[in-house]
């Protein structure tokens, strides 16, 4: 086989949440029993407006059901970019995006490496509006999807300006704080958790917080 395809406005719907619009060119060649796609598509417009978790478990289930085929055994080379017309909305973050992935592996097997990068936006957290500073997520592991994050994004309480850092893996992410002018990790916690100070929390008698719990809680 060798066929060319050529893609213009071809919307996709894969996962559940995510519209994409794509142009761009693709190569179907080899032999029925060792398939290969390859190619290059460069991303018109995207958006997801569901869950960070949901959009994860669509590939927690990938390759589970997988079957003896030529389409299951086809061997993938896709690279995938977008600058523009990317957008992520939901309850978590309202977020613009540059995209630069490759999708490899085969249909039943796939891997995903690259770098999702975002270019602007705001995320929410405890109730509060925060703006991104910075906003990157690394699919580093050739052999699984897992991403790798890391956000900082920053807001402003009363007279204090606080910056939040959110890394890790996958569903292993961490919180980092800080705020200008300098706060402590508990002075922080409950001025994000409550609007209020150590000290204003301590004449009332109001349980101080700390970061686990309000990580947890938010």
């Amino acid at each position: 086989m060798n066929v060319r395809i050529e893609s213009k406005d071809v919307r996709l719907r894969y996962p559940e949440g995510l519209r994409t619009v794509v142009d761009g060119t693709l190569v179907l060649r080899g032999s029925l029993d060792a398939p290969v796609l390859e190619g290059n598509l460069q991303i018109v417009s995207m958006s997801y407006k569901s869950s960070f978790e949901d959009f994860l478990a669509q590939f927690d289930s990938v390759g589970v059901q997988q079957q003896s085929s030529a389409l299951g055994q086809m061997r993938l080379g896709i690279h995938v970019e977008g600058g523009r017309n990317i957008t992520i909305q939901n309850q978590l973050a309202n977020v613009e995006a540059r995209v630069n992935l490759d999708i490899k592996g085969t249909v039943n097997s796939p891997s995903l490496t690259g770098h999702v990068e975002a270019s602007g936006g705001t995320l929410s957290f405890q109730g509060k509006r925060y703006s991104i500073t910075r906003g990157n997520v690394d699919f580093i592991d050739p052999l699984r999807i897992d991403p790798s994050i890391d956000v900082q994004a920053e807001t402003a309480i009363r007279n204090y300006r606080i910056i939040l850092g959110i890394n890790g893996r996958g569903d292993r992410l961490r919180l980092d704080m800080h705020s200008d002018p300098p706060l402590s990790q508990v002075e922080i916690v409950n001025l994000i958790a409550g609007g209020k100070t150590v000290e204003e929390l301590a004449t009332t008698g109001t349980t101080v917080s700390n970061s686990d719990a309000l990580f947890k809680s938010g």
